[in-house]
């Protein structure tokens, strides 16, 4: 039969009682906790008694105003507690019907298959890809001409949850094997180069081995004042203790210096580098 608003219950609801022997006194304890005697009805001898007047509730204590002798039939219904409940249909509640801020981190699984947005799963995810360093280079560095020159230094505006970079090294930390985005950005300075043009590289190592190479030619017509940034952008599988470091490298050639990587607070961060675990 077709029905009007919520599907009519499957069961019926009951209210809890207790039977109480009188003791010839006034105080009786409750089996449930009770806010005042209009949570409960009171009868002796099936004779309904007035709340407020005729006894008093507060938490597991019920007092009469008169005695209550053990020939009487002295019994109390639970108004406040209904047991044997009707289950809710599958759809009784909607998203409307709860109040902003109502669910808790507590109802909510921390473990398991993170669901995706369209009702799948998503595979390969875990809380644990929140490790991500970040540093900026607090001075310039002067690159050596033909030779590589570490990348130290890079601690200004720094963000490391994990204590995983010093500034030099990033170290992947215990428990934190995964894939990782690693961006590095330098930005170089002709000023000190000589008319015959520089060849730039700059090297990702991990665990002191090559591990990505980026490269650049600067040709003298340029000017020596030209700047240019170099990029790395890359995704790398890492284990437990794995170490990432970058060297750059001034070509060697005739002429003057092999140019710097600029850094320092008055730079902007314009020679950085981002680790980020991301599965």
């Amino acid at each position: 039969m077709a029905t009007l608003g919520q599907k009519p219950a499957t069961q019926h609801v009951s209210l809890q009682k207790q039977t109480i022997t009188g003791n010839g006194g006034t105080s009786y304890t409750l089996q449930q906790s009770v806010g005042s005697a209009l949570d409960v009805a009171v009868f002796i001898n099936n004779t309904r008694q007035e709340p407020v007047v005729a006894y008093s509730a507060s938490g597991t204590t019920l007092t009469m105003t008169g005695a209550v002798n053990s020939s009487d039939h002295f019994y109390v219904i639970f108004l406040g507690k209904a047991i044997a409940t009707t289950g809710l249909p599958v759809d009784a509640v909607a998203t409307a019907n709860i109040n902003a801020n109502a669910v808790t981190m507590d109802k909510l699984a921390t473990s398991g298959t993170l669901p995706a947005l369209n009702g799948s799963a998503l595979t390969g995810m875990s809380s644990a890809g929140t490790v991500h360093a970040y540093g900026e280079n607090n001075a310039t560095i002067t690159l050596s001409r033909g030779a590589d020159t570490n990348m130290t230094g890079f601690t200004l505006n720094e963000i490391d949850t994990h204590s995983a970079f010093d500034g030099q090294t990033f170290t992947v930390p215990s428990g934190q094997a995964g894939v990782y985005l690693i961006n590095i950005d330098l930005e170089i300075d002709f000023s000190q180069v000589g008319g015959d043009g520089e060849a730039y590289s700059f090297e990702l190592k991990k665990n002191g081995s090559q591990a990505n190479l980026s490269r650049y030619a600067h040709n003298s017509n340029q000017g020596y004042t030209y700047r240019h940034q170099m990029n790395m952008c890359v995704l790398k599988n890492l284990a437990v203790s794995d170490a990432i470091t970058v060297v750059a490298n001034a070509g060697d050639q005739s002429g003057g210096g092999g140019g710097r990587i600029i850094g320092g607070a008055g730079e902007g961060g314009m020679s950085r580098m981002t680790f980020i675990k991301i599965a």
